[in-house]
């Protein structure tokens, strides 16, 4: 159904929704949008001059080695990351299993492999946490770079099993990224 009701300024449209429409004869209805427009429009620039103001956030480079890589079950904790690229430790760590997951120490002889990300310095918590039983340190990859990685300590790692791979998704029996397809 579809009524209207002429007045002096407006003219109302109803359709069978009852809702109520204003339309004069120059497009009241046009004139409210554009209205509308161009709060919008200006209430984004303010955030736009706003956001140019604040400092850009501080990045850190994060080495993962263990359940943290990508298609591993800790990789979520990296969904603010950047993926930057294969990464290899120089031959002075070994690898450790620590309950599922696994724990890099200094003072081996193993080159290990993993993935370099890019994350804010804010992102760290929840790693910080979750891997509460290592220490976060910067180490130098083998090429120099140098790069966050979660780390146990030599005399905490008494207790623990050490791996004689380089690669924890070759422990853990699953396909490396080249074989993935």
């Amino acid at each position: 159904m579809h009524t209207t009701i002429r007045s002096a300024q407006f003219d109302f449209c109803t359709d069978a929704d009852d809702l109520a429409i204003p339309q004069d004869s120059l497009g009241g209805a046009a004139l409210v949008s554009a209205r509308r427009k161009h709060r919008r429009a200006r209430k984004l620039a303010r955030r736009a001059k706003r956001a140019a103001h604040r400092p850009a956030p501080k990045t850190r480079m994060l080495f993962v080695y263990g359940t943290s890589l990508e298609g591993e079950p800790n990789h979520h904790y990296l969904r603010q990351a950047s993926f930057l690229r294969e990464a290899r430790t120089p031959p002075t760590f070994q690898l450790y299993q620590v309950g599922a997951g696994s724990a890099l120490v200094r003072g081996g002889r193993q080159a290990i492999q993993g993935e370099l990300y890019e994350l804010a310095a804010y992102a760290f918590g929840p790693l910080d946490f979750f891997d509460r039983h290592l220490q976060r340190t910067v180490i130098a990859l083998d090429d120099g770079t140098q790069a966050d990685a979660y780390l146990l300590a030599p005399e905490k790692a008494a207790g623990y099993r050490r791996l004689i791979l380089d690669d924890w998704r070759t422990y853990a029996g699953r396909p490396q990224k080249d074989d993935e397809g």
